[in-house]
């Protein structure tokens, strides 16, 4: 019906077809946008000084992309708002630029993933094998609970990280993870960087009762005086985080899960983590303050009724580098205790109601402690309606 070059002219103009629509399909984009109070209440601190209280209306909005690549690489890469060089905040206040002037939106997350096995069976009964590279989140970070205690989940970690999953038995998996992240290069000197390392294990004990297990090492490695005059104006004592360049922190975390009432599931969940290299600091009577510890609890379900929950935080001076301690929590410091309670109800298809109250109270108010202790007697709320498309 038709000749050699109309066909062979059609079969092209198909398979150019074909392959655009198979690249399209690879490309799937995603986002969220939250609309926050957060209101701050202070009481006078140990040292004396009361400051004003605040309320702000904050929001947060990402946006971003995954691309398979083909059967070894993927892409991802996702904008944040952002205020000023707030790090560890993805909020923007409404008002903060004056006469209504443009926000920030900065690039968050972009990063690349190697899968060497592809569609191939990966060795040793392996179920997941990754190597990643560029701006990439906090592997390390635990979302079952609320994990504040070693850093803040809004850190995008820079650098090389390789993760490898394998069910070791038929109702317990493991997941080994580490990496290598700069966290300030420079030309001068030795880089800062970080090398975490940690070790997870999730069983199924009975079909009502889960549990699981992290075992972190992070590794802080060339620090300079710089980071350290960053983490002793957020908590950190002068000469207590190490005796040299490097920091070593150990983290141990735990939950057990029991879903006997499929609409109140219930889970309890804890850490404790311990810097290895805290010193005493001579002359003032301060110790190590090396210790952090934390236990919670969470009731229900979300998308069922409502998840309600409730959590302790106990971090010493020196548990860890203050510069990357969470910034809702203790408002970004160390040497301080207090609770978290939360709650969060899914109210319509990828629409979620949620609150959390931070209550906060200093560990120790002595002349070393000064820049944690300010501001420290306070009570935190925030308020959100979330959205994601």
């Amino acid at each position: 019906m038709i000749d050699e070059s109309d066909a062979t002219r059609i079969v092209e103009r198909n398979r150019s077809y074909e392959d655009k629509r198979s690249w399209t399909d690879r490309i799937s984009f995603f986002g969220d946008f939250r609309s926050r109070y957060d209101g701050i209440w202070y009481d006078e601190d140990p040292l004396g000084n009361k400051s004003s209280d605040r309320d702000r209306l904050r929001y947060r909005f990402r946006f971003g992309a995954n691309a398979e690549i083909n059967d070894h690489f993927d892409m991802r890469f996702r904008f944040a708002s952002a205020e000023g060089n707030n790090v560890r905040s993805r909020n923007q206040t409404l008002g903060r630029q004056v006469d209504f002037d443009p926000d920030f939106l900065r690039i968050e997350q972009a990063y690349v993933t190697f899968h060497p096995y592809g569609d191939s069976r990966i060795p040793f009964g392996g179920r997941k094998f990754d190597l990643m590279f560029g701006k990439m989140p906090n592997l390390f970070h635990s979302r079952v609970g609320k994990d504040y205690l070693l850093m803040d989940n809004d850190f995008a970690l820079e650098g090389v990280a390789f993760t490898y999953e394998a069910d070791l038995l038929e109702n317990l998996g493991a997941t080994f993870t580490t990496g290598f992240f700069v966290i300030d290069e420079n030309s001068g000197s030795d880089d800062p960087y970080l090398l975490p390392m940690q070790l997870q294990l999730v069983a199924d004990a009975t079909d009502e009762i889960s549990f699981g297990a992290n075992l972190t090492g992070w590794l802080y490695r060339s620090l300079d005086p710089a980071f350290y005059a960053r983490a002793q104006a957020l908590g950190n004592i002068p000469g207590g985080l190490s005796d040299d360049r490097d920091v070593a922190v150990g983290d141990l975390r735990a939950w057990v899960k029991w879903e006997g009432i499929s609409d109140w599931p219930i889970l309890v969940y804890g850490n404790v983590a311990n810097n290895f290299t805290a010193q005493n600091t001579t002359g003032f009577g301060a110790g190590k303050e090396s210790l952090a510890l934390s236990a919670g609890l969470a009731i229900g379900d979300k998308k069922k009724w409502a998840q309600l929950g409730a959590t302790y935080f106990w971090i010493q001076a020196n548990a860890v580098p203050a510069v990357f301690t969470d910034s809702d929590l203790f408002d970004g410091t160390t040497n301080a205790k207090g609770w978290s309670i939360y709650g969060s109800k899914q109210i319509l298809a990828n629409t979620d109601l949620a609150f959390k109250l931070f209550l906060k109270e200093p560990l120790d108010d002595g002349i070393l402690h000064a820049p944690s202790v300010a501001d420290s007697d306070r009570i935190r709320i925030q308020t959100d309606v979330i959205v994601k498309f």
